[in-house]
């Protein structure tokens, strides 16, 4: 059985040569300027495609998707920054609001007995004791309630700097995948 193998006539995409391209051929380089082409047949027409086209295609789709999965991935980062620092501001200011009754509660516990004993005694040594003892109570209560301000600070700062970040960083990777 001999086959009747059907040639088409062609001009390669790239170089412009003239081809003859047979209908068992479904890609080939060029023989004269090596450039990869598909041949597509649809309904009797033969037509050719650079096959870096369609490399191009795809890359350009994979690198669309990776773009869109690093804005999703951001905004999730960004969202759970942001929750983290609401965290961390409910948590400072339940600290501080705990260690106003304790101390207040600490002052009284010592003072009430020192101005009992004062009464009694009819010297006012005691009271003086009692209100340095207030005092320093004082000094200890606003230094930990300063060192809880720098702590929050400090890390809100930090959290706001990664969120400004991750912010530019969407809108530039929306900017990239807009085109």
């Amino acid at each position: 059985m001999n086959e009747t193998v059907s040639f088409v006539k062609l001009k390669c995409l790239n170089c412009g040569a003239n081809l003859n391209i047979s209908d068992k051929i479904f890609d080939f380089a060029c023989q004269y300027c090596g450039a990869n082409q598909i041949v597509n047949r649809v309904g009797g027409i033969v037509a050719l495609e650079l096959l870096s086209g369609k490399i191009d295609r795809v890359q350009n789709s994979v690198d669309k998707t990776a773009i869109e999965l690093k804005i999703v991935r951001y905004k999730n980062d960004l969202e759970e920054l942001e929750e983290k620092h609401n965290k961390l501001n409910e948590s400072a200011v339940g600290m501080k609001s705990m260690i106003n009754p304790i101390a207040i509660t600490i002052m009284v516990c010592v003072f009430i007995p020192f101005l009992i004993v004062s009464a009694n005694v009819g010297s006012g040594i005691p009271l003086v004791l009692a209100g340095i003892i207030a005092f320093v109570i004082f000094i200890f209560w606003r230094k930990k309630i300063n060192k809880i301000d720098s702590e929050f600070e400090r890390t809100s700062k930090a959290m706001i700097e990664k969120g400004v970040q991750l912010k530019k960083k969407i809108i530039e990777l929306e900017k990239i995948a807009e085109n």
